[in-house]
């Protein structure tokens, strides 16, 4: 069976150096004259590379990221070393060939000040554009995917999310554990690097799938012009079988210039997190919504696992 796919995101993500390391009398340690000198060469059809030193996670234990994913910190350094050889891409399209500007040509795990620990990776960027991108500054955020290996954690009960019978939690829940107040992590006990991508804001899906939310409130759908917003929303939470939902889901997507099948997949999430509250989702369907899988591929994995 293959394992999940997730991706979380660097807190805050730097460029620290950058190298052309194959632009024959281009090469060199980039400074302010050479950058110059760089970009109107590769603009004007001239073929350079760069190396790109940059930090792109870090993560300390109580100082949750936007979307409260978190790796075992123990197997931080081994994750860290999994990314070497991986793809550099745009926006976490793994599925786009297109997506590809560069490799993953270093990568470890490095111990920071004040408990943080951080990946520092070097990034060999060959794609034109995005080489244009560096050297200007517009790409200077980083954002890594990952694989699931081996359990994932609510840190708040220290239950496996993925057996039956997990406490039911949410990452960025906030739960009372004897007596005091937790706000729940999912916590990877073993991941292995897939990619890192150039993004304009740290959290990027963190922060469409609020402008899903958003869009898909009565009010503010309205707000934002979106004739439709009021029905959607009202059709979720009633559960109107008559609606017609691809139509205004698409609509919402079009006006907020993401995919459908992330609107969708929200739109999903919010009539689920209705059912839960009401006591009417089962413990399959709670696993399937926390890991954003589904309910077909936990019915089949469980049915491998146990025979029923």
């Amino acid at each position: 069976m293959k394992p999940f796919a997730c991706s979380s995101v660097a807190e805050l993500a730097e460029v620290q150096d950058i190298t052309v390391v194959s632009g024959g009398a281009l090469s060199g340690v980039v400074d302010g004259d050479k950058r110059r000198e760089v970009i109107k060469a590769v603009r004007a059809g001239e073929h350079a590379e760069l190396h790109v030193r940059a930090r792109t996670f870090r993560q300390k234990d109580g100082a949750p990221n936007k979307n409260y994913l978190r790796i075992a910190t123990d197997k931080l350094p081994a994750v860290a070393a999994s990314f070497i050889g991986k793809p550099m891409l745009r926006d976490h399209e793994q599925h786009n060939s297109t997506a590809r500007i560069g490799t993953i040509v270093e990568s470890k795990a490095v111990a920071a000040p004040d408990d943080w620990t951080e990946f520092h990776q070097v990034l060999h960027v060959v794609e034109p554009q995005a080489v244009i991108g560096v050297l200007t500054g517009l790409v200077d955020r980083f954002s890594i995917g990952w694989h699931r290996l081996g359990a994932v954690q609510c840190t708040a009960h220290k239950s496996d999310v993925t057996r039956r019978g997990s406490c039911g939690c949410w990452p960025g829940d906030r739960v009372e554990v004897d007596g005091k107040e937790h706000v729940v992590e999912f916590e990877f006990q073993n991941a292995e690097g897939v990619e890192v991508s150039t993004v304009n804001a740290p959290a990027v899906q963190g922060t469409g799938i609020e402008a899903v939310r958003a869009a898909l409130s009565a009010e503010l759908g309205l707000e934002r012009g979106l004739e439709r917003g009021r029905g959607v929303a009202l059709a979720l939470a009633h559960g109107d079988d008559d609606f017609d939902y691809d139509e205004a889901l698409a609509c919402v997507a079009d006006q907020l210039g993401l995919k459908y099948e992330d609107v969708q997949a929200e739109a999903r999430r919010m009539s689920f997190e209705k059912r839960r509250k009401l006591g009417q989702a089962s413990n399959l369907e709670i696993v399937a919504y926390q890991l954003g899988h589904r309910v077909e591929d936990l019915e089949a994995m469980y049915a491998e696992l146990y025979g029923e």
